[in-house]
């Protein structure tokens, strides 16, 4: 999961160095509002924590990926060598490609966009 905030002069994502797993761990460590600034613009804005998003990393689904296309041909070829044909490797190399790309509906990142909080004005 990658944390953006949209520059508000030209609109391009500023990325957030550290990612947090909720929005209130971002309000814990940087505020409620805090200063980004855009490295294509070189605008420095003061944003809300409402205005960062989450967006997938599709690393979690390629190496789930992998990993069960790994399972599929192992246990296919041990089980081959044990003179039993069965689709076992295939249910679960199948299984874990389907729950590694399927956890992107209940992922942190759905729950980070989902959750906002009330904009309190800014104390200055």
């Amino acid at each position: 999961m990658k944390l953006y905030a949209n520059c508000t002069a030209c609109g391009t994502p500023i990325k957030l160095n550290t990612t947090y797993l909720t929005r209130p761990d971002l309000i814990a460590e940087r505020g409620e509002y805090f200063n980004l600034n855009c490295q294509e613009c070189g605008n420095t804005k003061e944003y809300h924590a409402n205005d960062v998003e989450a967006k997938d990393s599709f690393s979690g689904s390629i190496i789930g990926t992998i990993i069960g296309i790994l399972i599929m041909a192992l246990t296919t070829l041990f089980i081959w060598n044990e003179g039993f044909i069965t689709n076992l490797g295939l249910i679960l190399g199948s299984g874990l490609i389907l729950a590694s790309n399927a956890s992107k509906l209940t992922s942190n990142t759905n729950a980070f966009n989902s959750y906002k909080i009330t904009r309190n004005p800014p104390q200055k």
